[in-house]
């Protein structure tokens, strides 16, 4: 799996990554490109789907809010 050349973000499962724990996804992100790994195939389109509409610089980086809540 390589960064894409023309920026954005590329989508992989893999259940091994060690991108982030297991069961996560995780995100790397270099310049205007990133890399981002699902845990598996029924995950990458619906990842790839959301952040489709991010800028790289976005991604893994959720505006600020209030905490959530433990439930």
């Amino acid at each position: 799996m390589a960064f894409p050349a023309d920026g954005g973000v590329e989508v992989a499962a893999s259940a091994s990554s060690l991108l982030c724990p297991p069961g996560w996804v995780g995100f790397v992100a270099l310049g205007d490109a990133a890399l981002a790994t699902v845990p598996a195939d029924s995950r990458a389109g619906l990842v790839r789907e959301a952040l489709h509409v991010l800028p790289v610089a976005e991604v893994g980086n959720p505006p600020a809010g209030p905490p959530l809540a433990a439930t």
